[in-house]
C-alpha cells in the first residue's frame, strides 16, 4: 500500500503518493501557500480525506486517488483536522473546535449527517476507531494535560449536529464514495441525481 504524505516547500504544502520504493508521485502543485495535513486513505482506496487551509479556512476535504479534489466535506470557520475512515468506510471521523472547544464528530458518508461523538471540556484529537467500531482511542487535552483516552462507541449518544451544507462548486454527493467502483466517477444522469 502506497503513503500519503505532505512536503513543504516555501510555504507551499503539496501532497505524494509514497511508493514501496520511496519514490514519490506529486498529487498535487500548488503555489498559492495551501497547507496540507493528516491525509488519510478510504479503506478501498480509490479517495482519501484530507484537512486543509486555504483562504483563511481549515476544512476536510476527499480526494481522488490521482489528488484531483472530489469533494469539500466542511466549508465554516471551525478547525476541522486529523479525518480518519472507520474500517468499513462509511463514516469519517475527525475533530472540529466547532463548539468553541475541539471534539470528536463523525461524518456520515450515506446520510452526508453530522454528528457531535464527544463532548468533552478541554479538547479531543486524533480518532481511531476499532475495527468493529465498538471503541474509540483519541487524544484527550484536560487541565493536567494531554492524555490518550478510550471511549465505547454507541451512535444512540451521539448529538445530531444535522446534514452538512454541500459547496455550490463542490457538491458532489459522499454517498457516491460508498460503491466499489472504478475511479473517477463519470458524471451521468443516474449520478446527478443522487
Amino acid at each position: 500500500a502506497d503513503l500519503l504524505v505532505v512536503r513543504n516547500s516555501a510555504q507551499d504544502n503539496n501532497l505524494y503518493r509514497m511508493r514501496i520504493d520511496q519514490s514519490l508521485e506529486a498529487l498535487s502543485d500548488n503555489t498559492d501557500h495551501t497547507q496540507y495535513a493528516t491525509p488519510r486513505w478510504h479503506p478501498l482506496g480509490h479517495f482519501f480525506a484530507v484537512s486543509t487551509w486555504r483562504d483563511g479556512h481549515r476544512d476536510l476535504w476527499i480526494h481522488s486517488a490521482d489528488g484531483r479534489p472530489y469533494r469539500r466535506i466542511t466549508m465554516d470557520r471551525a478547525l476541522d483536522r486529523d479525518p480518519v475512515f472507520t474500517a468499513d468506510g462509511r463514516t469519517l471521523f475527525f475533530s472540529s473546535d466547532r463548539s468553541g472547544i475541539p471534539n470528536i464528530y463523525a461524518f456520515d458518508l450515506e446520510t452526508e449527517r453530522l454528528w457531535q461523538v464527544t463532548n468533552v471540556l478541554g479538547g479531543a484529537y486524533q480518532p481511531s476507531v476499532r475495527s468493529d467500531l465498538a471503541v474509540m482511542a483519541f487524544q484527550s487535552y484536560s487541565a493536567n494535560g494531554p492524555d490518550i483516552a478510550l471511549m465505547d462507541l454507541d451512535p444512540e449518544e451521539w448529538i445530531d449536529r444535522g446534514v452538512v451544507m454541500r459547496g455550490v462548486v463542490d457538491s458532489a454527493a459522499t454517498s457516491r464514495l460508498l460503491v466499489d467502483r472504478a475511479w473517477p466517477i463519470e458524471e451521468t444522469e443516474e449520478t446527478e441525481e443522487t
